[in-house]
């Protein structure tokens, strides 16, 4: 059996305590997918936010059809690559650029709603989760060196209080 990820992982934006010193790849992700055949299209919807730094990229990327191999195919493109931190708010994360995840349940049920400045891109849909989630392996050059060792990949461990030096 694999090793799972707690479902409470849906929440988890940690950020270093007053005088911590993280070092400056750390990175938190959550990324969505979903399509409607009938309309062709499939968007991609990401968060990339890194702690350090109090900031993060937010994407919502939409294409339509199924042969699109480069970036201008897309219909919609919203990647912002530097907004200030998130805003969480119980299982509520919320970007600037109009992306909000509600997780109903967390690790199995979210709601994913997102508003264009364009005034005519918009979705609201909920996704249901297929599989309990996986740990994903070390990404980044360095990044099994710099992991406190009594954090589990995909979230905190209920030890884990602040990295070790």
């Amino acid at each position: 059996m694999p090793n799972l990820v707690s479902p409470e992982a849906d929440l988890i934006f940690p950020e270093p305590e007053a005088g911590e010193e993280w070092p400056t790849h750390t990175i938190h992700t959550h990324y969505f997918g979903f399509s409607i055949p009938e309309e062709e299209i499939g968007p991609f919807i990401y968060i990339r936010a890194q702690p350090y730094f109090k900031t993060c990229l937010v994407g919502i990327s939409i294409f339509k059809g199924v042969d699109n191999l480069r970036p201008l195919d897309c219909e919609h493109d919203n990647i912002i690559n530097t907004l200030p931190w998130p805003k969480v708010t119980s299982n509520v994360i919320e970007t600037a650029n109009g992306l909000k995840l509600d997780f109903i349940a967390p690790g199995k049920k979210c709601r994913i709603t997102y508003k264009g400045k364009d005034g005519s891109t918009h979705f609201d849909i909920r996704q249901t989760a297929l599989r309990p989630m996986l740990p994903k392996g070390f990404v980044m050059p360095g990044e099994d060196r710099d992991t406190d060792p009594r954090r589990n990949q995909g979230g905190w461990s209920s030890s884990c209080t602040a990295w070790e030096k």
